[in-house]
């Protein structure tokens, strides 16, 4: 999975830049599928879950 975008620009080496996409997420609608937001009316285990996919993903130190 890919749900996000890595910039292309020059920057430092420890620069780390990234847009996240809305596809390949567990949420439901209207929230589908990929809400990394608590502040919404989404299932918190939903954003969790996706939180947690993005982390592995990019091998965050840690959980946005």
């Amino acid at each position: 999975m890919h749900n996000y975008i890595k910039p292309t620009w020059p920057a430092s080496k420890n620069v780390k830049a990234y847009t996240t996409k809305r596809t390949d997420g567990v949420s439901k609608p209207l929230y589908d599928s990929f809400n990394l937001s608590l502040k919404t009316k989404d299932d918190p285990d939903s954003v969790l879950a996706n939180r947690k996919i993005l982390s592995q993903e990019l091998n965050l130190p840690k959980n946005p």
